[in-house]
């Protein structure tokens, strides 16, 4: 898991650019974007929205290690990976992690 922070915060505390199997440059904001922003943009899908503050101090309540193997895993109405099995486990904690940040809560600070 040590190995997994590393690479996460090489991700994000760096340009938040990484390249994908093919070898293109993709962003984690890119990353949520095409594989969450649909159900946790808006309210009417039942997700937590990104930037409810209220909402996600919630969800930081069972740290970042849960909350991103129940993205991994998938969890209620959502499909593992949200239906992106080709994105690393690295990449879902990348964008678990931008999830937090728009609600205005420091991933690093979360309990494990």
């Amino acid at each position: 898991m040590k190995n997994l922070w590393i690479i996460t915060a090489m991700i994000v505390g760096t340009t938040g650019l990484y390249a994908d199997d093919a070898g293109t440059a993709a962003s984690t904001v890119d990353r949520y974007a095409q594989a969450c922003a649909y159900c946790h943009a808006t309210p009417d899908v039942g997700a937590p929205v990104v930037g409810d503050k209220k909402i996600w101090q919630l969800i930081a309540k069972s740290g970042l290690r849960k909350v991103t193997q129940s993205v991994i895993h998938g969890t209620k109405r959502m499909p593992p990976k949200g239906t992106f099995s080709n994105y690393s486990d690295a990449d879902v904690q990348a964008i678990v992690m931008y999830m937090f940040s728009q609600a205005g809560i420091d991933p690093f600070t979360l309990k494990d």
